[in-house]
């Protein structure tokens, strides 16, 4: 039945206009039309079913959002966001973060949100973290001289790698915060938690935030 429903949702995904496919020939010319240059543009990677993304949309409307997630039925419930509640200044995008020059201009990017990626707690996999200093050395082609860029994971280690690739880099840590909870005075957006966040939360882990530029 779970098998079914991944794949009634990415059939319905393809009919959807919310989102633009790695797989379409035209989809860099899909984005292009979207986009509008005079406005901030802000990334979500590993957006996943694009909660934050959504939540982002709909408190800075004067901002455009592009939500990346590789995995289609995730992306499913951001696109259904997008119609419900009439988001016209959020897209989504299907593809890897590998990628991401194929579709962004040069110095076209004003943030970068990174919401609970993978770990990879293990070192040989340390490289595909998306805050490994290659990683890292990407988002600043694509980054605006002013940006910046956002992690929020529940994982420790990760905050502690993304410290040290920051610094591999030369880049600059603006705030840490390890335990959000422990801050009363945070921004407000920390407080939107995704379903993810609160399957971590139920469990008793901690949540962790960094706000940094490259």
């Amino acid at each position: 039945m779970a098998k079914r429903s991944k794949l009634i949702k990415f059939h319905e995904l393809g009919q959807m206009a919310g989102v633009i496919e790695y797989s379409d020939p035209d989809a860099e010319n899909k984005l292009r039309v979207f986009l509008d240059p005079k406005k901030d543009l802000v990334l979500e990677l590993a957006c996943g079913k694009g909660e934050y993304a959504v939540a982002l949309a709909a408190l800075e409307p004067e901002k455009q959002f592009v939500g990346i997630d590789y995995q289609g039925e995730r992306l499913w419930y951001g696109v259904r966001q997008i119609e419900e509640q009439h988001l016209n200044n959020l897209i989504f995008l299907r593809t890897k973060a590998e990628f991401l020059e194929k579709y962004f201009l040069p110095h076209s990017i004003s943030e970068i949100w990174i919401t609970f990626p993978d770990p990879h707690p293990k070192d040989k996999r340390g490289h595909k973290r998306l805050i490994s200093p290659h990683y890292l050395k990407l988002y600043k082609k694509i980054l605006k001289r002013d940006h910046l860029i956002h992690l929020k994971t529940d994982s420790d280690l990760l905050i502690d790698k993304a410290i040290e690739a920051i610094d591999i880099v030369h880049g600059r840590v603006l705030l840490a915060m390890k335990n959000i909870d422990a801050f009363p005075d945070r921004p407000g957006i920390l407080d939107m938690q995704t379903t993810f966040e609160k399957r971590h939360r139920s469990k008793g882990d901690t949540i962790n935030y960094l706000k940094f530029k490259i």
